[in-house]
């Protein structure tokens, strides 16, 4: 049997919500959005820049739904929700998730697979300038309310916008084996392959995960991080980032995260209409107005998407300018404390034979 069978009879009875249920989602408290900065594409965040009037996305490949495994070292509870209660703390959720997921059925992705991912994003600072940049395939046709964009740079000749916060339903393919990605290094730009490969062979000791981890996705160059921060970042990463989940390497990662100071955990309806439990940490962007939180499925433990919060209203929004120094800005649109300020989400999401395949 290949792997895009496989992988399809693994996802064969996932419920997919409709688009009809699909509320506002992707909402994100960008600095760069309100201070003019530089935009940059990301591979290693869920982050979206401007600049002008346009706004770049690029959305992580996640996850392929995988089965839920048996008896792990630790017993893994049926849901990670109960009733109407309160979720419990973040690192019993965490050592509870790792349970769930350490002994899922390990994948093994071909070098010439592709990764198709079917996300929901919405955004607060998109306006009817700015949104979702979707490149076109000769003689593809435009998805429902895109505006045909004008080139800003070589190569962007076949593009189209889709305007304003949304939400914006977007399909992408990746190659699991990309070897321009793995040539050039740049940042912390990697191919699917190399991170599944990192994902696999985690250690088994939970400090020597967060070391390796840390030099993977090494200091946010977009602002101050605490190691606190640093730390929860980059692990989170290590489960969002990667196209393939390698079961016991994630419950490594969920380990590792457990330990960490000041993480939360919630009971979260994510904009798709899907009852999630919430891991976040106070945000380093900017002068840390945002909470970032990981996703994760209660009933398999495996990862959702991100969102982010926001820690204060619009109006009381800093910065970090040139000069390091913290600068109010006003901002196009607006928010309330407590207001979700970014979501992006996982749908759908399968291996399949090539470019622009569906399963």
């Amino acid at each position: 049997m290949d792997e895009t069978t496989f992988v399809r009879e693994l996802r064969a009875d996932a419920p997919v919500p409709d688009r009809a249920r699909l509320a506002p989602g992707r909402q994100r408290l960008l600095d760069t959005a309100s201070s003019g900065g530089r935009l940059r594409r990301l591979r290693s965040d869920w982050r979206t820049g401007a600049v002008g009037a346009v706004a770049a996305v690029t959305v992580a490949a996640v996850t392929v739904t995988l089965l839920v495994g048996g008896d792990g070292q630790d017993k893994a509870p049926a849901s990670l929700l109960s009733g109407a209660g309160k979720v419990g703390s973040a690192k019993d959720v965490l050592l509870d998730a790792a349970a769930m997921v350490e002994d899922d059925p390990v994948p093994h992705p071909g070098a010439k697979q592709w990764i198709y991912t079917r996300e929901s994003s919405y955004n607060v600072t998109m306006d009817e300038n700015s949104g979702i940049v979707v490149e076109l395939r000769p003689g593809e046709k435009p998805p429902p309310g895109a505006t045909v964009r004008a080139p800003v740079m070589p190569g962007e000749e076949n593009t189209v916008l889709l305007t304003g916060p949304g939400p914006h339903e977007v399909e992408e393919w990746i190659p699991f084996g990309d070897p321009a990605a793995e040539k050039g290094r740049k940042d912390d730009d990697y191919s699917a392959r190399e991170i599944y490969a990192r994902l696999a062979g985690l250690p088994d000791d939970r400090d020597k995960v967060l070391d390796e981890v840390l030099r993977f996705y090494p200091t946010d160059s977009e602002g101050p991080e605490t190691p606190d921060q640093h730390a929860f970042r980059a692990l989170g990463l290590m489960f969002t980032e990667q196209p393939i989940v390698h079961p016991e390497g994630l419950a490594k990662v969920y380990r590792a995260m457990a330990e960490l100071p000041g993480i939360k955990a919630s009971r979260v309806t994510d904009t798709a209409g899907r009852e999630t439990v919430a891991i976040g940490m106070k945000d380093a962007g900017g002068a840390g107005a945002e909470i970032r939180m990981y996703l994760l499925d209660p009933a398999t433990g495996l990862p959702l998407g991100q969102r982010w919060t926001a820690t204060q209203d619009s109006s009381a929004v800093q910065h970090i300018g040139p000069d390091g120094k913290p600068v109010t800005a006003e901002p196009s649109t607006s928010w309330k404390k407590g207001d979700v300020t970014m979501e992006d989400l996982v749908l759908e999401s399968a291996l399949v034979a090539k470019d622009r395949q569906r399963p």
